[in-house]
């Protein structure tokens, strides 16, 4: 058993992105310099894979310029495989700004990212039997399939070989109302839910994009497992207790019954990647067989990334486990 956890390798599918964002707590509008970050739905569960000791490659798209090799750089230095990584020659990267708001002022998210690279890229000739050999399991969110037609059929295509490989694999929601309509992320999210075996999705998701009651999310979450035949899903909430403290939670169900609800309260520096941090979590427990383990660390790694700056959850292994297995992590070390 101990050998088959050290051979879990992680593929991810998605764009990686730039991000800029004004100092502190400033706008857009009278920002005189921006932070960057390198981060994206996909990338964000990778990074957080490998804190936790699973193996991760991020199969994408970058320009080959200078931006395109800082991202390199840092997918390189957050310990993620980078040889499924293309380098494409006069192409740009896909950017967003991050405004983080303090209340009643909300943190706002402004993309520039149409004809990026990945967006262009034409994935019918991968050769996912190829690039899919010796991982474990398959990971991408929502986000992917509404930048591009070539994107779905390239998550489509790559079913057909992890199913057919074994392979086990997760779905993030992730649903963008900037990048694409309820109606048509109704459509092919419900088509590509079919194919995943693990969901993973928002609460209040439940009923924008399945119309079913976010008001009772386990009943929910039951149709959800029967309607798809999945082999288990995952609701995630997250709700501001008072200013500037977030409470994030989750529950999961599967073949074999219910999960309890775990929650985790953080003192929230940045909002951005805790989802992606709970699903590297997640499939940490996907990966051992052992969902209940997933949610545990889902949640506490979802709550330490809200209080890291950027995208990325970058942390020591020791930690997440410690925090994990910790309610309060408030105390000093020394």
């Amino acid at each position: 058993m101990e050998s088959e956890k050290k051979n879990q390798k992680v593929i991810a599918f998605g764009e990686v992105l730039l991000r800029l964002s004004p100092p502190g707590c400033q706008t857009i509008r009278s920002a005189e310099s921006f932070d960057i970050h390198i981060g994206g739905a996909e990338l964000n569960v990778c990074c957080a894979l490998s804190c936790i000791g699973l193996r991760s490659s991020i199969l994408t798209t970058l320009p080959d310029n200078s931006l395109g090799r800082r991202a390199l750089a840092f997918i390189e230095s957050a310990g993620v495989d980078t040889s499924k990584i293309r380098m494409r020659k006069n192409a740009r990267m896909g950017l967003y700004f991050l405004e983080i708001g303090l209340s009643p002022r909300p943190s706002r998210v402004t993309y520039d990212r149409k004809e990026s690279c990945f967006a262009q890229e034409d994935f019918e000739e991968i050769n996912w039997a190829y690039e899919l050999e010796g991982f474990s399991h398959f990971h991408t969110t929502g986000i992917t399939p509404a930048l591009s037609v070539s994107a779905i059929s390239a998550i489509k295509e790559a079913a057909c070989q992890f199913r057919e490989k074994g392979i086990s694999s997760s779905v993030d929601v992730n649903y963008r109302s900037q990048l694409w309509s309820v109606e048509s992320a109704k459509q092919v999210l419900h088509e590509l839910t079919r194919i995943f075996e693990h969901l993973i999705v928002p609460r209040f998701e439940l009923e924008r994009i399945f119309g079913l009651s976010k008001d009772t999310p386990e009943k929910s979450a039951l149709e959800l497992l029967k309607r798809f035949n999945l082999c288990s899903v995952a609701v995630t909430s997250r709700e501001e207790v008072s200013p500037g403290i977030m409470k994030w939670s989750a529950f999961a169900l599967d073949s074999s019954g219910s999960y309890p609800r775990v929650e985790r309260t953080a003192i929230v520096a940045d909002p951005i990647g805790a989802g992606d941090a709970f699903c590297a979590g997640y499939i940490k427990g996907i990966t051992e067989r052992d969902i209940a383990l997933g949610l545990k660390l889902g949640c506490a790694m979802a709550a330490l990334k809200m209080t890291l700056k950027g995208d990325v959850l970058l942390y020591e292994a020791e930690e997440i486990e410690r925090i994990s297995d910790h309610e309060d992590g408030s105390f000093l070390i020394r």
